[in-house]
């Protein structure tokens, strides 16, 4: 029950965002950190959040997360924190557990996104 809230969250937050990116200016697409060749900045830190997690790593990456945040308020951001928590949210207990995380640590961290998020300007009423 509760990973299916926290993925039910997730997809709204990756909704609204690619919503939110349709709205924009210019014609450039989301890509998946995983799927595009010109990563940028935002993708190149993705990966090396991944990587953090997969080594254990779990804390620490979610404290940098929330300084790239800080320093990047930028929906590209988001989206690599909304793909953060989607990673997380497919790892067992027990591996959360090797990794000094939980459940309830993914959910309020994906509540924390969204609401620095709101601070920003990047808003939507069903988040």
């Amino acid at each position: 029950m509760r990973n299916d809230y926290i993925m039910d969250m997730i997809e709204d937050f990756g909704e609204f965002l690619l919503n939110l990116k349709a709205k924009t200016t210019h014609n450039e697409e989301f890509s998946t950190v995983n799927h595009d060749e010109n990563l940028g900045d935002a993708g190149l830190q993705g990966i090396m959040l991944k990587r953090m997690c997969a080594a254990g790593n779990i804390n620490e990456a979610e404290n940098l997360l929330f300084d790239l945040l800080d320093a990047h308020p930028e929906p590209d951001y988001f989206y690599i924190a909304l793909d953060f928590y989607k990673e997380l949210s497919l790892y067992t207990d027990k591996q959360l557990f090797d990794c000094d995380f939980s459940q309830d640590e993914i959910a309020a961290g994906l509540s924390e996104v969204i609401a620095l998020a709101e601070e920003h300007g990047i808003s939507h009423t069903d988040l």
